[in-house]
């Protein structure tokens, strides 16, 4: 491979970054050179997307990428997180700045939902586990609520999506992404038509799903003269952040399973066809698709979001404590007595956190946690134990022996939290890389460039980025 400068936009809930990856053909360097904030923004009593405070940011990372390489960059690609979408009009406006899947527009959606069509057979078509914030609900709540929009819509882009077509004028979504909406046909990874038409969907709304690496075309000209990087190619790599994560797991042979540890934690394996059980339905489990092909059977499991609201609530009344310093406080503290349910869908919203924790314990006749560092205990304890029942999942609904743990992404660097999850689960535990996610991007990049966008390629590439540290 000749060298090459590429360009990995990751954007997460809580920041946003670009990444430029220098390769030589044998060695890949990285550095980040533009960070930024994101946020959840309270609009007119509901919870959305800044996209356009967004784009200003990616522009700037553009710039200061076009500063760093005298303007020679081979492409540029961007992931995000799933699930939520922008509306765009005929002229290719904004009906709106996207909702946040936090927002409470689809609280008591599914029970509306399966009055048209059964759990059953919803499942059976898009083998998609059932939680409110995917993007069929949120499509649905919008159908039903302000129907307007889907009449005035040309269509739908996720969110990786909106900024690839900002920067390409292509409208599409990439199989990683799409593969998330609870919209697609697992078997065939298309829209599914039946589904669309049960809820009055208009299937003209979608746009086409493409695989992962395809090329989209150079940035437009109004951005490349923005920014002055004027030949970059622009790439639907692997626009789920998760699919992305995945794909840069240095790993070989099929005994292992991954964490993606962040404000969510993603826990699976990858299996070769859509795992459609109803053993799988009963537990909850997804299928999702894998980088060039595969797929992601995995758990949606509420992640380091407990901690991370915990941490707002009290800086918020004047107890302010960095990530390292709560994780040493509950090393000092006592293992809890009893475990936090972290499935309870109560915990979801954003909000005082600690108030909700202690209103679940109350229920269940537990005394309140009023100390930070037990409470982070409590947290870090009941993540690790799920973690374990969810590995039992993966083992008895797949089939697949599991012998090694890949815990990646942000959430990778709790070394408490790792612990306590090799000695919940009783597996090898492999810690890193904590930048999966543009390694991932990167891989498919690459792969694409090369025209060999294939899960081996990637995975390969993905091998020679980075390695795993035993825990």
């Amino acid at each position: 491979m000749a060298t090459k400068n590429i360009l990995a936009v990751d954007l997460g809930a809580e920041s946003g970054r670009v990444i430029l990856g220098h390769w030589n053909g044998k060695k890949l360097r990285t550095r980040e050179i533009y960070r930024f904030p994101n946020g959840m923004l309270r609009w007119n009593g509901t919870l959305r997307w800044n996209v356009v405070e967004l784009w200003a940011h990616i522009l700037k990372g553009l710039a200061a990428a076009a500063r760093e390489t005298d303007g020679q960059v081979d492409s540029i690609s961007v992931d995000s997180w799933g699930v939520d979408f922008a509306w765009l009009d005929r002229k290719g406006e904004l009906l709106g700045l996207p909702y946040c899947y936090r927002d409470s527009r689809t609280d008591g959606v599914h029970e509306r939902m399966f009055r048209t069509m059964s759990r059953e057979k919803i499942y059976g078509i898009t083998g998609i586990q059932f939680m409110s914030i995917n993007t069929f609900p949120q499509m649905l709540a919008a159908k039903w609520t302000q129907p307007e929009i889907l009449e005035a819509a040309a269509g739908f882009l996720m969110i990786a999506e909106f900024f690839l077509w900002l920067m390409s004028g292509e409208r599409v979504c990439e199989y990683t992404l799409a593969s998330t909406t609870q919209m697609l046909d697992a078997r065939t990874g298309k829209w599914s038509k039946p589904l669309l038409r049960a809820f009055g969907i208009p299937d003209r709304l979608c746009p086409a799903v493409v695989p992962s690496g395809t090329k989209l075309g150079k940035l437009r000209r109004d951005v490349a003269e923005a920014t002055g990087l004027r030949r970059a190619q622009v790439i639907a790599s692997a626009s789920h952040d998760t699919g992305a994560a995945v794909a840069g797991i240095p790993s070989s042979g099929d005994d292992w399973a991954f964490i993606s540890s962040g404000t969510w934690s993603l826990l699976g394996t990858m299996v070769p066809k859509p795992c459609i059980t109803n053993e799988g339905a009963a537990a909850n489990f997804t299928n999702e698709g894998g980088a060039g092909g595969g797929i992601r059977y995995l758990k949606n499991v509420i992640g380091l979001w407990l901690l991370q609201e915990s941490r707002r609530t009290w800086e918020a009344r004047g107890r302010k404590f960095s990530y390292a310093e709560l994780t040493a406080k509950a090393e000092k503290a006592p293992a809890p007595k009893a475990l936090l349910d972290v499935n309870d869908e109560s915990l979801i919203p954003p909000g005082d956190m600690p108030a909700r924790i202690n209103a679940q314990r109350k229920r269940r006749g537990q005394p309140p946690l009023n100390d930070p560092g037990a409470m982070t205990r409590l947290i870090l304890e009941s993540l690790a134990a799920e973690y374990a029942v969810r590995i039992g999942d993966v083992r008895r609904i797949t089939g697949k022996r599991i012998e090694r743990l890949h815990i990646i992404g942000g959430g990778s660097q709790n070394q408490l939290l790792n612990r306590l999850t090799a000695e919940r689960t009783g597996l090898k535990v492999l810690v890193g890389p904590t930048e999966a996610t543009s390694l991932g991007n990167l891989a498919v990049q690459l792969a694409s460039l090369e025209g060999k966008a294939t899960p081996s390629a990637i995975a390969a590439l993905a091998r020679q980025f980075s390695r795993a540290r035993e825990l």
